[in-house]
């Protein structure tokens, strides 16, 4: 092969490397159409229940507050979920504490109270 490269072998070459683009774009393609007949999915979108999906969108987004109590040394602290960095200098407001036992205030009448022991 020459170091000299003529116009029509650089446009051969540009025209081969654009057929193979399109043949991998056309098998992607005809792949995502096999998955969506195959997997069902115009029949997953109808079942689908868009509450659900609030709900997991809105798990996505926001962050659970929870209460934790180290039985060995009796710590209690509040911290967000699934983090062990994310201690909270505070506790919420619905959090109490009456000398050792911890309260929780659950809404609609109901608490848990963690006491010492």
């Amino acid at each position: 092969m020459s170091a000299t490269m003529t116009f029509e072998t650089i446009e051969a070459d540009q025209q081969g490397r654009r057929r193979v683009v399109w043949a991998v774009l056309l098998a992607v393609l005809a792949y995502l159409v096999y998955a969506a007949i195959s997997f069902d999915i115009s029949g997953v979108i109808e079942r689908a229940k868009s509450e659900r999906a609030q709900a997991l969108l809105a798990d996505l987004v926001g962050y659970k507050i929870v209460i934790e109590k180290d039985n060995r040394s009796g710590d209690v602290r509040a911290a967000i979920a699934n983090e062990r960095k994310s201690i909270l200098p505070e506790d919420p407001d619905w959090v109490a504490r009456d000398g050792d036992a911890v309260i929780i205030d659950l809404e609609d009448g109901y608490s848990i109270t963690l006491s010492p022991g």
